[in-house]
């Protein structure tokens, strides 16, 4: 959050939650992290108009259930993989919705690689750094590594 101002020059306001945010935390925060848990087998579907704080509610889920994992074994790199898969229809969505995710990803390795200091954080994260991907299809993305490293920098992939 705070690197998008300092790119610009500006200085960032400070982060708000909104009540919706954290009752989605709160509630959530069982069924993500126990694999027991009585409501992983329950969906709710709740709308918000754009720019309603969506992606914040349920990216603070993901960093939650990518440092649990990661924290609850003694030995944390066992606590790897995919922690989760987003789906969106358009594309343009689809980078938007990336590139914030990938804010979250890099902070979570900075704060896993100790660069970002955690005052409250007393466990080590593991050797195995925090890792995103994208795939949005074949017109867009190369499908093979050898096209993706000859189109790479060109424009093209």
């Amino acid at each position: 959050h705070s690197w998008k101002g300092a790119e610009e020059g500006k200085k960032s306001p400070p982060l708000v939650w909104r009540p919706f945010q954290l009752a989605f935390v709160v509630l959530a925060a069982a069924s993500a992290c126990c694999a027991e848990s009585d409501d992983r087998g329950a969906l709710d579907l709740l709308w918000f108009p754009t720019g309603g704080g969506k992606t914040e509610a349920y990216l603070a889920i993901i960093a939650m259930v990518a440092f649990y994992r990661r924290l609850k074994r003694s030995n944390p790199d066992e606590g790897i993989g995919t922690a989760a898969i987003m789906r969106y229809t358009l594309r343009l969505l689809t980078a938007q919705q990336f590139e914030r995710a990938s804010s979250l990803i890099l902070a979570a390795d900075l704060i896993r690689s100790g660069r970002v200091r955690s005052p409250n954080l007393k466990k080590p994260l593991g050797r195995k750094s925090f890792s995103i991907g994208i795939w949005v299809g074949g017109d867009a993305t190369p499908n093979k590594f050898e096209d993706a490293i000859r189109n790479r920098g060109n424009g093209n992939g």
